[in-house]
């Protein structure tokens, strides 16, 4: 294999940074929406956001809307439409918006978009998430790893 083909499919791999900067902007049952800027570290190889990078905001926010009804949940299907490329800028950021749209007892369809900082959609997604648990007041409120450290250095 030639030295370039090789360099090229090693320069996709690389980090993908940003994802400490997304913010739930909006939470309403069976409804979020996340805003985040569309950082260069999201950038793939031809300097739009990585398409796993939308994949991932689309996986959280979707996540969020099932939450929204007190349903803990894990991805259980999912189908995506790249619409468009979202354009890497440092002062633009794109949103994403899930809402449900079935609500079952032990699955939940989501219906999930991104649009870039002009409102055009370039991502539709849908989600099936399988509930594994109806949360209560007395139940431990899921966390990653790294917001439970943070919590934890806090107190």
């Amino acid at each position: 294999m030639e030295d370039y083909i090789k360099q090229g499919a090693r320069n996709h791999i690389h980090n993908l940074e940003g994802f400490d900067h997304m913010e739930l902007t909006t939470l309403e049952e069976g409804r979020a929406v996340v805003k985040v800027k569309t950082e260069t570290g999201f950038a793939n190889t031809r300097n739009f956001i990585h398409g796993g990078a939308l994949m991932a905001l689309c996986d959280m926010t979707s996540s969020a809307a099932v939450y929204s009804y007190g349903k803990r949940n894990v991805t259980l299907q999912c189908n995506f439409n790249f619409e468009h490329g979202v354009a890497v800028d440092d002062n633009a950021e794109m949103t994403c918006e899930a809402i449900v749209v079935h609500n079952g007892r032990q699955t939940v369809v989501v219906e999930t978009k991104v649009m870039d900082a002009n409102g055009r959609i370039c991502v539709r997604a849908t989600f099936t998430q399988f509930i594994v648990q109806i949360m209560g007041p007395e139940d431990e409120i899921p966390m990653t790893p790294t917001q439970k450290a943070a919590l934890d250095n806090a107190q």
